[in-house]
């Protein structure tokens, strides 16, 4: 579980003298050991709140509390090196990691469902590879609760295998999501962010029909 307890969040408006509210003081509980949809319209704060939750924004006011361990903030084209190609990127991780390199592109290549693709790719191109090892990159480690920066733009396969893979686990997924088609395959629980505010709801269609109101 993580909670917020009176979190609040503004930025300070560069050359002007007004700050810019993105959520008032707000305590809620979100769970971590199931899927939940992060929703709202643009700019209401769907990324802020995920930045918060993995530690990488630090709220202007109020704390974060878990004891559940969270990646980073899963979003395309964040983790790899576009000079190097995909299986550079793996390799250079894989050192950092202190892991065989051969055994961890053997793992994303079956996580990606893409075996032997990486290996034929010589430059820093292939864009969809890179976002699909990317995102494998980071499922195959292993977290409480992956958080995920909108995954309509993440790579089919290994988004599914993301799933089934914290699924089997009992890990959770909290992602920010702007397709309700997508929201409500994956998701069994929601937040909505409207108004300055988090809204938690345990069933799903609850939350798409308040974030349509």
């Amino acid at each position: 579980m993580i909670q917020l307890a009176s979190v609040a969040m503004t930025f300070s408006s560069y050359g002007q003298g007004l700050p810019t509210y993105v959520f008032d003081p707000t305590t809620v509980s979100i769970p971590t050991d199931q899927p939940v949809a992060v929703l709202g319209h643009k700019k209401q704060g769907k990324s802020v709140l995920l930045r918060i939750l993995a530690g990488v924004e630090v709220p202007t006011q109020g704390r974060v509390f878990t004891h559940a361990r969270l990646s980073p903030v899963i979003k395309n084209g964040v983790l790899f090196r576009k000079r190097l190609s995909t299986v550079e990127n793996i390799r250079f991780y894989a050192r950092l990691l202190n892991v065989d390199p051969d055994q961890l592109s053997l793992i994303i290549d079956s996580f990606c469902r893409a075996p032997g693709k990486f290996h034929a790719e010589t430059k820093a191109g292939g864009e969809e590879l890179a976002k699909a090892a990317e995102l494998a990159m980071l499922s195959v480690l292993s977290f409480d609760c992956y958080l995920i920066d909108e995954i309509g733009q993440l790579p089919e396969n290994p988004r599914e295998k993301l799933f089934d893979s914290a699924a089997e686990r009992g890990a959770g997924i909290i992602f920010g999501c702007s397709q309700q088609r997508l929201a409500r395959k994956f998701a069994r629980s929601a937040v909505v962010v409207r108004d300055r505010t988090v809204y938690c709801f345990s069933n799903i269609e609850e939350a798409i029909n308040f974030h349509e109101r």
